[in-house]
């Protein structure tokens, strides 16, 4: 008896302690929902502006470098990897993917809005989350930028393949199951150890999501608020400023492009 009275103590408390990490979880999820549609209210349609640029900007970089070989060797120029290639930049690679230009629009809403119950919506919408949320132009620094291009590799695999359950992992949606009503007194320790595998399953969805350079920018922009400055509005200055050099560099190729093509 003393055993099992030991072992149901340990499921009660097993069993609050994943109430309470349960409920760390979803208003973690609620505070980053609402903060992304903060974010995407603010800074969506100025992001979406820049990854069109840069597919343009791409795009022109590729057929200067076209006409360029094929004026330069002709018929031969598919067989030559000379020198002269080294300093042209590669048009084959794109700002992480160009993956939110790829994006339906969304205007903003009251609430942040509950993922779909169709799978295939629920894949885009958790893919068009993800995009913003690693967009390579929210990067605070080098480092988030190099692990925001490795997550959108991770995205843009998972979403080409209608991976749902790795797009649900990357966003930091989990749903654990729910527990019975009844313990059954025999099934005491079945039952622990479910609790507790749940409680680690939850445990690390939110060292997951606290780990995000975009819970981390939240954190940022509350710390601004407080201290009498807007994060957000700096960043839209800062984006209007790429914009600005972005359509300047898309300017200058699209002269380079008139004068290297043929009259």
């Amino acid at each position: 008896m003393p055993n099992s009275s030991f072992s149901f103590n340990q499921l009660r408390q097993a069993q609050e302690a994943l109430s309470a990490a349960q409920a760390e979880l979803a208003a973690l999820q609620d505070e980053l929902q609402r903060f992304e549609k903060e974010l995407d209210a603010r800074l969506g349609s100025l992001l979406d502006q820049l990854s069109a640029l840069d597919a343009e900007v791409q795009s022109l970089t590729t057929q200067i470098i076209d006409l360029r070989e094929s004026r330069l060797f002709g018929d031969h120029r598919a067989t030559y990897t000379g020198p002269y290639f080294a300093h042209l930049p590669d048009p084959t690679v794109t700002n992480e993917k160009k993956s939110s230009s790829h994006l339906p629009s969304e205007g903003p809403t009251a609430e942040a809005p509950p993922l779909p119950t169709d799978p295939k919506a629920e894949l885009k919408a958790l893919y068009r989350r993800l995009a913003r949320r690693y967009h390579p132009d929210l990067a605070r620094n080098e480092t988030e930028r190099v692990h925001n291009t490795e997550q959108m590799t991770a995205i843009n695999q998972a979403y080409t393949i209608g991976d749902l359950r790795a797009l649900r992992i990357l966003a930091g949606v989990y749903v654990p199951s729910s527990l019975p009503d009844q313990l059954h007194p025999t099934r005491h320790l079945t039952e622990l150890e479910q609790v507790q595998e749940q409680l680690r399953q939850v445990q690390t969805q939110l060292n997951r999501l606290h780990a995000l350079p975009i819970v981390k920018l939240s954190l940022e922009a509350k710390l601004a608020r407080r201290h009498g400055r807007s994060l957000l509005s700096e960043m839209v200055t800062d984006l209007h400023r790429k914009l600005a050099r972005k359509n300047a560099e898309r300017d200058y190729l699209r002269s380079q492009l008139d004068h290297a093509s043929p009259s």
